[in-house]
């Protein structure tokens, strides 16, 4: 069994800082423009290289 790091609180504590204050960018209007403009570049790259 893998042993808990002693300083798992610490670490727990920075994840949620981070998640808190990624906050603005998890909403779905922001993760739809960010899978829209993947499916645009992944295209892009598919028109490239069979060109």
């Amino acid at each position: 069994m893998r042993q808990r790091s002693p300083n798992v609180d610490e670490e727990r504590a920075i994840r949620d800082t981070a998640l808190r204050e990624a906050w603005p960018y998890t909403d779905s209007r922001a993760n739809y423009e960010i899978a829209a403009r993947a499916r645009t570049a992944q295209a892009e790259g598919r028109e490239r290289a069979h060109a």
